[in-house]
């Protein structure tokens, strides 16, 4: 009887820690999908600022006349 409430609770014990991993899991990865995409906003936002800034620095491209 000892043997079977032994298993018994290391079986729930099991669970909830296994439950417990993948609620983990799946937050984690939540959390890494929104970071990542405000990441890539927040690059091409400043990829966007230094073209602009580089346009309005450099004078306008004169083509060179071909002989």
């Amino acid at each position: 009887m000892l043997v079977l409430f032994a298993i018994v609770i290391l079986g729930g014990v099991y669970y909830m820690l296994t439950a417990f991993g993948e609620e983990l899991d799946s937050e984690l990865d939540s959390q890494v999908r929104t970071v990542q995409r405000d990441f890539e906003g927040d690059v091409r936002r400043l990829q966007r600022d230094i073209e602009d800034e580089l346009d309005e620095r450099l004078p306008p491209a004169v083509p060179t006349p071909v002989p």
